[in-house]
């Protein structure tokens, strides 16, 4: 592969911009801004520049161990806005707005208001149990409290344009990859969630959020399934920034603990049958996005990965030229993507849907992932699929419902469009953070491997 770029812990510190009154304008900053994080603020601003005085600025940016300058309250008087970002001391500007910014400034996680800290939390979706259990804890106790005493602070001048007055604001800084993105939770004055945004401005990150967009308006005249979906509810620009806002739950579940449940096997096989037809796969969207990736990634890739993409290519070209039964799927069924207790199952991140999908992609996409990046197990998941347990379960369940059986094919297929869709950080101006997406590669590629030999 080529060369990796870094997506640096600064870069999405930059988020902080969200919690400004407006986008647009001129910054200017206290102190050397991170190169990284200087770019990242493009998209909102229109100049960000170093500030050794009140020159018309917009709004003050006031970097970790610097001092406040003399001019700066006569700005905020004026009218305009002031970022601080630093540590946990408490913030000395009459009527700054607090959010806290965990786990630290060095690696942030979230930005979430200090007034409405349980709240905010609604956007941690962990997968891993003692992590789950930490949660619970600290939302159910006063211990949510004791995050005030831990991590980084910012401090903010006016409230935020993205929400109604009265409203809190809180932000996920997101997973470090090509397709980062913007994800912010709306709160009313009593901390309860309102709706959830996502916005962004590559073409890339717009095009998964459009992908969502699209699907759920699609959803919204279908017959009850076996997930409770969000429900699109307006527009967001920011600057060059574009996106939209979904609602949450009805009532806020806890992050899913039970596994590849019967009840979810249930609702994959619902929502395949939504869109159930049969099309020749190589006219459907499933396979011209992928054919569109891999070729726009095919010129920054070594010989190992040309040879190998090219192989797995013409092996599914080959077997699936025929018509095919292909149907609706979520594109990205994980548990971190599920909230909800038992029956009562909440399915949101519909960036990677597809109304036109082969059969079993979410149940192989719930196997390959959890196994391999949740467990962390580097052996074959194809056995999985046959000695017991919850994995064969689910199939025998699908297999059920669908009338067919999973096959080889179907694992081929998954691991081809996942290749193809994180080659896309091999395309230029999509390069951020490519060793995330390589250690995805190195995994998925094994399973294509074991997949051609079934």
């Amino acid at each position: 592969m080529p060369p990796t770029t870094t997506y640096t812990a600064q870069t999405r510190l930059a988020l902080w911009r969200y919690l400004v009154p407006q986008a647009g304008g001129r910054v200017g900053v206290v102190g050397h801004l991170d190169p990284a994080q200087r770019d990242a603020l493009a998209p909102a601003f229109d100049a960000v520049e170093d500030a050794t005085d009140d020159d018309g600025f917009d709004g003050v940016l006031i970097l970790p161990g610097q001092r406040s300058p003399a001019w700066v309250d006569a700005h905020a008087q004026g009218g305009g806005w002031v970022v601080e970002i630093g540590g946990a001391r408490d913030g000395h500007r009459a009527g700054a707005i607090g959010y806290g910014v965990y786990p630290s400034l060095e690696e942030p996680r979230f930005i979430l208001p200090l007034d409405a800290l349980q709240g905010g939390l609604a956007l941690y979706t962990p997968t891993r149990s003692p992590i789950q259990l930490g949660l619970k804890l600290v939302r159910g106790t006063a211990l949510h409290h004791a995050l005030r005493l831990i991590g980084g602070r910012i401090w903010v001048s006016a409230p935020s344009g993205l929400v109604a007055d009265g409203h809190h604001l809180a932000i996920s800084t997101g997973t470090v990859s090509a397709f980062h993105k913007g994800a912010l939770l709306d709160m009313d004055a009593q901390g309860e969630a309102v709706a959830y945004g996502k916005l962004g401005a590559s073409a890339l990150v717009q095009s998964l959020i459009q992908t969502e967009s699209d699907s759920l308006q699609a959803l919204e005249g279908v017959d009850p399934m076996g997930f409770d979906v969000p429900r699109r509810l307006g527009d967001i620009q920011w600057g060059n920034e574009r996106g939209f806002w979904q609602s949450g739950p009805e009532e806020e579940g806890p992050p899913w603990q039970h596994g590849l449940s019967p009840a979810l096997a249930d609702g994959l096989g619902d929502l395949f049958q939504q869109g159930r037809h049969e099309q020749a796969l190589d006219k459907t969207a499933f396979w011209q996005d992928l054919i569109r990736w891999h070729e726009a990634a095919t010129p920054q890739l070594n010989d190992t990965w040309t040879e190998r993409m090219a192989t797995l290519r013409a092996r599914c070209e080959a077997e699936a030229s025929a018509p095919m039964v292909v149907g609706r799927a979520h594109g990205d069924f994980i548990a971190w993507n599920v909230k909800g207790d038992k029956d009562r199952v909440f399915l949101f991140d519909w960036e990677q849907s597809m109304a036109d999908a082969p059969p079993f992609f979410d149940l192989l996409h719930w196997l390959v992932f959890t196994h391999c990046h949740i467990d962390g197990v580097a052996g074959p998941v194809w056995p999985l699929l046959e000695r017991g347990g919850e994995y064969t379960r689910a199939r025998a369940q699908l297999e059920v419902v669908l009338g067919m059986e999973c096959t080889g094919l179907h694992l081929r297929l998954f691991a081809l469009r996942s290749l193809c869709y994180h080659l896309q950080a091999w395309v230029p101006e999509h390069e951020h953070n490519r060793d995330q997406h390589a250690a995805t590669l190195d995994v998925l590629w094994r399973v294509a491997e074991e997949a051609m030999a079934l």
